[in-house]
């Protein structure tokens, strides 16, 4: 009883009050930065004189960057403190933010981009899996809070770019990218040791089931960012093509990830009530519902809404579900998150194919497949037990 006791504090992470409020802030900046480009869109096609579909490529590209990040940062969270490799993703994070807003070549921004989401895709698998490792009394919450403050940030990209104007985004990002390279002075009381010690330390003792988990999972959420993906980054244009105004559809976006945020905060209630795996089912199962609906005109601005309150919860509840069956696998999270950035590259890409071909009116059904898709994997996920 007391090796596994040791095993379980060799394996833990521990945020200091000082870094506490520095992933906070950390999650914020994240979220602002990632639900901008989705309303930016239209403006992005007039800038560097493109189509709409084409300026729908950055949105993969960025998707691209995030799992070249997360890659990146799952080998370097193998061999460094949690702390350095957080300090790296910002830094990134902030020269790519500055690149964007002074350069004029697309090929050009689009790599600024992609080094910019280099950036978050190191700070999200490192906050994610982190967090994950902290102390099992309270991790629920600690994970449901982080990514509803993500979802705080994400509501204020789209309020900040109807309030800046669209065509001043390039100020708008000269403003976040120095906040970037403040947080990262606030982590010095993080203690986040590398992972490879911590399981030299547990003896790296897999559970039997722990690959075919982990394949289900990489499946079931490679699939499910890439439903995430489709409607935060088409929600905007959708709605600017169903004859509404560009600014609607940016408080439309926003209005996803205030309902985003909305229902995670309620993730450690629900995760005491009822179990992880039905959570996460619920959520997707409500997205399909919802998704048709969005052809609609008159109703598709609340409905992008309500699908940010109905997917909500997936993705945190997701990784508790993953640790409730594989306990203390970060290398198994890491995975997850690396190569699930694949849903947020390929699916943006098939959709500004489609939409280039079908118009924006191919969104909603492109949403109702992925989430089709999403529940028949997660629903193979139930055949494991803890």
């Amino acid at each position: 009883m007391t090796t596994s006791t040791s095993d379980e504090h060799a394996a833990q992470v521990l945020y200091g009050p000082t870094s506490q409020r520095a992933a906070l802030a950390t999650y914020v900046l994240m979220g602002i930065l990632s639900s901008m480009i989705g309303p930016l869109l239209g403006e992005l096609s007039k800038v560097f004189h493109i189509s709409l579909a084409s300026a729908g490529v950055a949105l993969s590209v960025g998707g691209f960057g995030g799992s070249t990040g997360v890659l990146i940062a799952w080998l370097g969270l193998r061999e460094l403190e949690g702390r350095v490799v957080m300090r790296a993703g910002l830094i990134a994070m902030s020269l790519g933010v500055f690149g964007v807003a002074i350069i004029h070549s697309w090929v050009l921004w689009n790599v600024s981009n992609f080094v910019g989401a280099m950036g978050f895709g190191t700070l999200n698998i490192c906050l994610n899996t982190t967090l994950a490792r902290t102390p099992v009394l309270g991790r629920a919450k600690r994970l449901s809070l982080g990514n509803a403050i993500f979802g705080v940030g994400a509501v204020i990209g789209p309020l900040l770019v109807v309030t800046f104007e669209p065509h001043n985004f390039r100020l708008l990002y000269w403003c976040l990218a120095p906040l970037l390279l403040i947080a990262t002075l606030f982590y010095r009381d993080m203690q986040a040791p590398a992972s490879r010690v911590a399981h030299s330390e547990q003896g790296h003792q897999y559970l039997p089931h722990r690959n075919a988990v982990l394949a289900t999972f990489i499946v079931a959420y490679t699939l499910y960012l890439s439903l995430e993906s489709t409607c935060t980054g088409w929600a905007a244009s959708t709605i600017h093509g169903y004859g509404y105004s560009s600014s609607v559809g940016s408080l439309v976006t926003a209005g996803f990830w205030g309902a985003f945020a909305l229902g995670r905060s309620f993730g450690g209630t629900f995760h005491r009530r009822f179990p992880t795996r039905n959570i996460v089912l619920a959520c997707v199962s409500s997205a399909l519902v919802l998704s048709p609906f969005a052809l609609i005109h008159a109703a598709a601005p609340v409905v992008f809404v309500l699908i940010g309150l109905a997917v909500s919860m997936s993705f945190p509840m997701g990784l508790m579900w993953f640790a409730e069956l594989n306990p203390y696998d970060s290398d198994g999270l890491s995975l997850i998150i690396m190569i699930m950035g694949l849903g947020g590259i390929v699916g943006p890409w098939v959709v500004s194919r489609l939409v280039a071909h079908g118009g924006v009116h191919v969104v909603p059904m492109a949403m109702t497949v992925e989430a089709a898709l999403t529940i028949v994997a997660m629903l193979s996920a139930f055949r494991f037990r803890p």
